[in-house]
């Protein structure tokens, strides 16, 4: 096989793969054919010119892509129902488009995080079939309390007890690792790279065990340790996951300290803000932190 002026020889079989492509990318391939002992003048030659194939784990680079190519492009989404045994019930044809197409991207909250019902197989199921019809899975962890034996309980927890739970060995970092591996186990069940929205809200107050207890800037030791805690969690899952889930970092909009706790850009592919109202644009004034907006709730902008 002559790859770009590169010879390959020796190659058995009727396939070979070859590593170092682009996607989007044309190669020049000639296939020259010699005779049963390998020696003498080819006896066919095929040239052909092909792309580069797109794998399972290239959406961040579908979505740059996006941004590159002639017009401008948005991907719609939704959210599915958190405390229904059919997650996907509200999945259904855009309102006047036609073919019936669907929503790009469906937001998906895993059965561990507040005892919704979803079971494991109807969860799985679900993201299958979104998948399945060249959707994109939005996963939006929301991990019971590993302090409060693994129950669904939103009090905030103190500094003290998170600082514990970003503790590697920890009894309360073992709880929050247990929900992480369940998460895993879910996103493994499907043939495509999803994106992954963890501890979402973050800088918000006494929404969820992982906010804090009243409003203001948040002490330095809660946002060291979750920090710490988004950083395990990522590299727990690089080692675990089959297909490496895109990391999203959502704070809510109009609650400052955005980049308070925010992990490092070798830990957030995407980043965005979560609002809510029908009324997006009196949110533009609080996009002078470096986060973009679109309608409805979520935002997003490529690390």
């Amino acid at each position: 096989v002559n790859f770009n002026g590169v010879i390959t020889s020796g190659i058995p079989t009727t396939s070979f793969t070859q590593s170092g492509l682009t996607a989007s990318t044309q190669y020049a391939i000639i296939v020259t054919a010699v005779n049963g002992s390998g020696s003498g003048p080819p006896s066919s030659t095929l040239r052909a010119s092909t792309s580069a194939v797109t794998s399972s784990s290239t959406l961040l680079q579908y979505i740059q892509g996006l941004q590159s190519s002639a017009g401008r492009y948005v991907l719609l989404g939704q959210h599915g129902d958190l405390y229904t045994s059919s997650p996907t019930q509200s999945y259904s044809a855009i309102p006047g488009v036609a073919s019936g197409k669907q929503v790009a991207i469906y937001g998906m909250t895993g059965h561990q995080q507040g005892g919704s019902g979803i079971s494991d197989a109807s969860w799985n199921a679900a993201g299958q079939s979104v998948q399945n019809n060249n959707g994109i899975v939005m996963y939006n962890f929301w991990p019971v309390n590993p302090t409060a034996g693994n129950a669904w309980n939103t009090t905030p927890i103190s500094d003290a007890n998170f600082t514990t739970v970003a503790q590697v060995g920890s009894t309360f970092n073992n709880n929050f690792i247990a929900s992480v591996d369940a998460a895993v186990a879910q996103i493994n069940t499907l043939p495509r790279q999803v994106m992954f929205r963890p501890l979402l809200e973050m800088n918000g107050s006494n929404w969820f065990w992982w906010n804090q207890a009243s409003g203001g800037a948040p002490s330095g030791a809660r946002t060291t340790a979750y920090i710490k805690l988004w950083q395990q969690m990522w590299q727990y899952m690089k080692t675990n996951c089959t297909i490496m889930p895109l990391f999203m970092f959502t704070p809510n909009s109009g609650q400052g300290n955005y980049a308070a706790y925010y992990p490092g850009s070798g830990y957030v592919d995407i980043t965005g803000l979560d609002f809510y109202g029908n009324t997006p644009g009196t949110y533009i004034a609080q996009s002078n932190n470096g986060y973009s907006y679109r309608s409805e709730e979520h935002t997003s902008e490529l690390q």
